[in-house]
């Protein structure tokens, strides 16, 4: 409520907000389209495919089955982001508390790295930073 105040008096800020749902709109159902053409030669169901099933089976009365897929997949990517990134800040705040052990990451990650971008091999080899990611995010049941 209080953000929508905010934007009271802003000229056009209406038309560019319908502008960025448009845009959304159309590459998520682009995205859709290209999926379904994979699908014919595609084993592996994923979650993208779950989506598109359930909008043809379900029945809509408020929404078209476009509709629901293209609501169901900004949910989930918004949701991603914002953990995802949630995360990563609160990692370096931790690691910015504890300067031993930021220090000592970045060597490894240095050393590990030598330049070159971060590959899979290349994960097994940073102890240091699976111990720090094992003990900030524990397992919890």
């Amino acid at each position: 409520l209080a953000k929508q105040s905010m934007l009271i008096g802003v000229p056009g800020i209406m038309y560019a907000q319908k502008n960025v749902n448009t845009s959304i709109h159309s590459l998520i159902l682009n995205i859709v389209e290209r999926h379904k053409h994979d699908l014919a030669t595609c084993v592996n169901k994923d979650l993208l495919h779950a989506i598109v099933e359930g909008a043809k089976v379900g029945s809509f009365s408020s929404c078209t089955p476009e509709d629901f897929i293209v609501d169901n997949c900004t949910n989930i990517y918004f949701a991603g982001h914002e953990t995802t990134s949630t995360t990563a800040a609160w990692c370096l705040m931790l690691l910015a508390s504890h300067p031993k052990w930021q220090s000592c990451a970045r060597a490894e990650v240095l050393g590990v790295c030598q330049g070159n971008s971060l590959n899979t091999d290349m994960l097994w080899k940073l102890k240091t930073v699976c111990l720090l990611i094992c003990r900030l995010f524990t397992h919890r049941t």
